[in-house]
């Protein structure tokens, strides 16, 4: 389980990197194993915590995006791969509104 699905940086100056850990939690009862991050795109970068989780713990996923040469209003999606049976691909999907300087 995540805290978020979705994450909103709101304005943000071109240029800057920012950061969110999201929030992961093992709900189930076996251990939960993190096979892969995948990101949308190069500007974005999210590393996880552990990529072994016991029940009932919990973990994070940090997540990064770069706004160089990017502006406007920007949607990027994160897809987090494990052994859940129920969700096997999570996606968390961040948003930011690039502002030139």
């Amino acid at each position: 389980k995540l805290d978020k699905n979705q994450y909103d940086f709101g304005n943000v100056e071109e240029g800057k990197l920012v950061e969110v850990k999201i929030g992961l939690k093992n709900t189930g009862k076996g251990v939960l194993e993190i096979q892969d991050v995948k990101t949308s795109c190069g500007c974005t970068a999210a590393v996880v915590s552990n990529n072994s989780i016991k029940p009932g713990q919990v973990g994070s996923i940090k997540v990064d995006f770069d706004t160089k040469n990017r502006s406007g209003r920007n949607s990027k999606s994160i897809t987090i791969v494990s052994n859940d049976t129920k969700e096997p691909n999570k996606v968390i999907t961040i948003y930011a509104d690039v502002q030139k300087n």
